[in-house]
């Protein structure tokens, strides 16, 4: 049997510290292919269960139009450098300040 990776839950390979908050005003960094749409309209494409959203890139744009949650690196970070680097996520990127989002590991 083969292992999609996208079926697999977010607490397979992310740690959810739902009760830590990051300090407001915090920089985050989202790596997308659609920088000038997301600071138009904001984010209209999103996982609607977090129990997938580690692993979002494995899904369409259409199981992903209702809406959601969507994920940042702290910037900067040593992921946020990763991920830019690798343009796994996307090939351009949308900075922003947070205001009381959780803190996932």
């Amino acid at each position: 049997m083969r292992f999609e990776p996208a079926g697999a839950p977010t607490w397979s390979h992310m740690s959810l510290e739902r009760e830590t908050l990051l300090p407001r005003n915090t920089w985050l960094i989202h790596f997308t292919n659609e920088p000038y749409s997301i600071a138009k309209n904001g984010f209209t494409i999103g996982m609607d269960d977090m129990e997938r959203l580690g692993l979002t890139t494995y899904f369409s744009k259409e199981y992903k139009s209702l809406g959601g949650y969507n994920f940042a690196f702290l910037a900067p970070s040593r992921e946020a450098n990763w991920a830019a680097t690798k343009r796994r996520y996307g090939k351009s990127a949308v900075m922003f300040q947070n205001s009381g989002i959780s803190l996932c590991r």
